[in-house]
This record gives structure tokens, sequence and C-alpha cells, in this order.
């Protein structure tokens, strides 16, 4: 893997990880998918403290810890990453260490009568 895709890698799964420490406040709220603001990167919570970071091609899978006030994502050898979070309604905010912002909107699911059946 190339560095640059190795550094997009990183600032998607600290992204990620950030989103995760949302459900120590937002609970449920932060259960669903959630794709990058002016991009294709998405971050899907489920209820049971799984996430899956994907940003083509490459996709993770792993699981996520809530600690004091943060949000820890354990990636094996490139560590583990903790982030701040806010969420307000539909819109994710993760900073990482060195406070750079990244803004997620949350996927709504269609449903069958948008769909006409």
């Amino acid at each position: 893997m190339s560095m640059k895709k190795t550094g997009l890698l990183m600032a998607f799964v600290l992204v990620v990880a950030l989103l995760v420490s949302c459900a120590q406040k937002g609970g449920d709220q932060l259960v669903g998918k959630w794709q990058k603001q002016n991009g294709s990167d998405t971050i899907t919570f489920s209820k049971d403290d799984k996430v899956q970071l994907e940003s083509t091609p490459t996709t993770i899978s792993t699981t996520y810890r809530l600690g004091k006030g943060n949000f820890q994502l354990d990636l094996g050898i490139l560590g583990t990453h903790a982030f701040k979070y806010s969420l307000s309604k539909d819109e994710l905010t993760l900073t990482d260490s060195n406070g750079k912002e990244f803004k997620y909107l949350r996927v709504k699911e269609a449903t069958a009568a948008e769909h006409g059946k």
C-alpha cells in the first residue's frame, strides 16, 4: 500500500473512531450509516460495538471502546486512536488530535413507499 493510501486510510479510520465515540453520549443516535460530507467514505455503526469503515477500495471491520468522554478504535499495528466528536441531529463532526474536522451526514434508508411499492 502506498504512503498516500496509508495516510488516507489513517485519516478515514480516525474519523470513524471519532464517530464511534458519539455512541457514548449519542447511544442509539450513532447507530446506522454515515457518509462523509462532500465525499463517498462511509462509517456504519451497529448496536453491538462493531464498526465498518469503507473508503473505496478498502473496507475495515473492527470494534470500538468508549471511555471517559472519548472513543477508542484499535487498529492493530496502526495503534489505538481517540477522537472528540459532536453529534447534532443527522450531522456528525469528528475532530482528530491535530484539530482537523471531518463531517459526516446520516444516510437515510429509503422506505418502500418512496420506491413506489
